[in-house]
This record gives C-alpha cells, structure tokens and sequence, in this order.
C-alpha cells in the first residue's frame, strides 16, 4: 500500500477544497481573520474562550463550549528552535523555515496556563536548504528540491556523503560533522532548470515559477556560479584543482558504468554527469523545518500540565503539540487527523472510526513528542458554537 499521499494541486489545492466546502456548508462567516490570539478567557474554573486582537488594534473575545489551539509548531523562530535544540545552536549557523507564522506564540500562551511542553529538542533538520537572501533577518531558509544529481562538497571542494541519504537521519548527521556545518551542492545548467524551491514566492501550488528560481540564482549570495569549474571554484572559494579532481572523477565514474560509488556506495543509475555551464554551486545549511514536540496532551487532544493534570476546556492539535507521529515519520497527513479527533473531543461528536454511543475509555499522556507540518491555516478556532 503505498504509504505518501500528495492532494492535488498539493497544499494550496488542498486548502483551495477546504475553503470551498466552507463556502457549501455556509461556514465562511465562523472565519475571522486579522486576528491574533493574545490570552485564554477562564470561567467556572475552565476555559471557555480566547481573548484575540485585530491587526488594526481592538480586542475581540471568542467563547464556546471549548477552545482548540491549533497555532502550529514553532520551526519558524529560529531562537526558540536554538533554545530547545543545543546541539544545532552549537554548530554554527543554522536557518528557520517552518511557516512564517510558526513563531511559538501558541506554545507560549498555553505554557502561561499551565501547560508543559514535551520532547521539544525533537525537530526535523533539512540539509537541502540555502539562506533566503531575500529575508532581512538572515535567519529563513529555502528549502531545495528537484535536484537529484547533484553532489555535495565540503569546504575543500570534496564528496562526503552518499547524497540520495538527504534526510535528517543520515543527512543531517553528515553535515552537521562538517566544518561550521556547511556544503555545498554542485549543479550544472541543466540540473540547475529543475530546482523546486518550497516558498510560495516560488511556485503557485504545483507550478515552479521558473524566473523567481533563476533571479534566485543570479542574486542571492549564498550561490556561486561559473562558466568553468575552475571559475566556480574560485567564485565558491574552494580549492580550484581539488574541486575539478572530484568533479572530473564523478563523471567518469558515471561514464564507467559502475552501479555504486566506490566512496559513499551512492546508487548511480539514472545519474547525470556535469556537462552544461555554467556551473551552479548552493551553500548547504541545516535548517529547521517541523517540530516533532510540544505542548504535552492526552490521545484525545486534552491539554495537560507538568502533572498530567488536565485543563478543562482546552485542547491543541497539529504540530503545536506534535501529535500522532512515529518518532521516525513526520506525517503532515496524521497531524490533520489529529485536529480533526480534537474537534471530535471538543464538541463531543464521535472520533473517527469510534462507535457512536460508545465512551472512549481514559487516555494515558504522549510521552514521545511527533508531529509534522500541521495544517498551515488557522492559528486559532472554536468548537461547538456551530
């Protein structure tokens, strides 16, 4: 059975669909948005709304019989992912590119209340990320993708790793043994023309906008370019003859026929060798992309303190509290149902798959933090008003 499932037209197509079943059901109007979760409104010993402010300033209050916070993970604030993750805070420098708005403003609020926070160290590391120069903080990434034949050198122009190992396992484990955790992906034109950069001022859904990609290339520092491989090398500040050694071992090497590489036991089948100039090199950074931790709850989304006492009325779903995941798969598509069973707990309707009429017995505490990318809307909604 096969085990990833990618929505048409991916995120946006997704989101697209969901809105649009909104607009059936005429939910559109339960949307508010412009609006920033400040507090949590208690009353009768339980929480029974949020106190959120506009962007222009007035204060609203939201109440219902239940609140679910579903503010994300916090991969987007790259001091917070440095304070939970010493190890990544003492290699040099890393990037943040979890959502914009994945600044652990959710996390905080509910530590106030007295929530705790579990395996928060867990994050997911990317390797396959070069610095947004368009990011004024110098603190975002870009994730980088559709580039399956390129290498890795490191700061002497050499192949260190088997590259198709680019997860955070083997990958980030390779990297961040480098000198101050950095490399370098090697890319010929040709490869150069199938880069797919996860931002959305890159692409439209599934559609890469090909011109922001090649600005990408010509402008951003953190790329190197050459019409030779002596150039690149000198532009990317490596060792000239080194680097043309690799680069002109690789090739013949793919020329050979050989199925594996004798260096990293990299696969070769299928691999193109580095023929089209100019040649492109992209700094490698470790960056932050989804927390696999955070706010402590039960399996039914209940929020829980230090003591595995609950706080009535409050739930949290999706990568803010890095619910439902294997410690070993960042699953997007479980972090969804994971907002989907708090809203089931919330407003008392059945779970999925959980008989109607039937009490779900109680719940033991997630003691190993998951999560994934979360859903990537709403920063905050209500149940059981509608």
């Amino acid at each position: 059975m096969p085990r990833r499932h990618v929505p048409k037209g991916m995120g946006l197509g997704l989101m697209t669909r969901l809105w649009e079943v909104h607009h059936e059901k005429d939910l559109a109007g339960c949307w508010h948005f412009g609006m920033t979760a400040k507090d949590l409104l208690w009353e009768g010993g339980r929480v029974v709304g949020v106190l959120a402010q506009h962007a222009e300033g007035q204060e609203h209050e939201f109440r219902g019989r239940a609140v679910v916070v579903a503010t994300g993970g916090f991969a987007g604030n790259l001091s917070m992912v440095l304070r939970h993750h010493p190890r990544l805070a003492a290699v040099g420098r890393a990037l943040a590119e979890g959502g914009v708005g994945a600044q652990g403003t959710g996390h905080e609020m509910l530590l106030r209340h007295g929530a705790t926070m579990v395996n928060a160290q867990n994050i997911v590391i990317y390797v396959y990320a070069t610095p947004d120069y368009e990011d004024p903080t110098g603190a975002r990434g870009l994730v980088c993708r559709g580039i399956e034949n390129c290498i890795w050198v490191n700061a002497a122009g050499e192949r260190f790793h088997d590259e198709s190992l680019n997860g955070g396992i083997y990958g980030a484990t390779a990297l961040l043994r480098q000198e101050s955790a950095m490399c370098w992906a090697i890319l010929d034109n040709d490869m150069a023309g199938r880069i797919d950069v996860a931002d959305p001022r890159y692409r439209h859904g599934p559609e890469v906008i090909r011109e922001r990609v090649w600005q990408l290339l010509r402008e951003s520092p953190y790329i190197a370019s050459g019409n030779t491989l002596r150039e690149l090398a000198e532009n990317a500040g490596f060792d000239p003859g080194r680097f043309e050694q690799t680069i002109t071992g690789w090739n013949e090497l793919l020329a050979s026929g050989a199925e594996r590489d004798p260096l990293t036991s990299r696969k070769l089948a299928g691999l193109k060798p580095f023929v089209e100039p100019p040649f492109h090199a992209m700094q490698f950074l470790p960056l932050a992309r989804k927390n696999q931790g955070g706010i402590r709850t039960d399996l039914r989304c209940r929020v829980q303190t230090a003591d595995g006492d609950l706080i009535p009325g409050l739930y949290a779903a999706g990568e803010l509290c890095g619910f439902a995941a294997a410690a070993t798969s960042p699953a997007a598509g479980r972090s969804r149902a994971s907002c989907s069973a708090a809203r089931s707990s919330a407003d008392g309707s059945p779970a999925p798959g959980r008989p109607r009429g039937r009490r779900p017995r109680a719940t033991p505490p997630i003691g190993r933090g998951g999560g994934s990318a979360g859903l990537g809307c709403a920063s905050l909604f209500e149940a059981g008003d509608h």
